[in-house]
């Protein structure tokens, strides 16, 4: 099982399952820190 931890693009994700379709199976956990685009980033109070 894979546990895959994205602070950035998902590119390099999308070409392995592309050239590797069955890495879909393999992976357990996908932990995303995903942004926005002109808007207030992430911030604390």
């Amino acid at each position: 099982n894979l546990t895959i931890l994205s602070l950035g693009p998902l590119t390099n994700l999308a070409t392995a399952v592309r050239l590797k379709p069955e890495i879909k199976n393999w992976i357990k956990d996908l932990y995303i820190l995903g942004g926005n685009y002109k808007a207030l980033g992430n911030t604390t109070a």
